[in-house]
């Protein structure tokens, strides 16, 4: 019996994979076993509210612009689109 590198377990010398955990137990070339890579977690980065408002703000004034730049083309395209409807219109008398 050996323990399986993933999950400490009992199992079988001969084993290829762990019964407990699921995991593929490999062997490398010397015939030792695979030992398990450590997985970290992310790093939670924590901001005073102070900063928080400063970057929510931040974010909703760029919101503004932007949409108040297309606003702004809409608006153009659909009196440009009028003005050529009337132009056509009095064209067809």
């Amino acid at each position: 019996m050996k323990k399986c590198p993933f999950c400490a377990e009992d199992i079988q010398d001969a084993a290829i994979v762990c019964k407990h955990c699921g995991r593929d137990i490999k062997k490398d070339a010397g015939g030792a076993t695979a030992t398990p890579q450590r997985v970290t977690a992310p790093v939670s980065v924590s901001i005073s509210d102070k900063d928080a408002t400063k970057i929510a703000r931040a974010h909703l004034d760029e919101v503004a612009k932007s949409e108040g730049k297309g606003c702004g083309c809409f608006l153009a395209v659909c009196v440009a689109l009028a003005i050529l409807m009337l132009i056509l219109a009095s064209l067809n008398r």
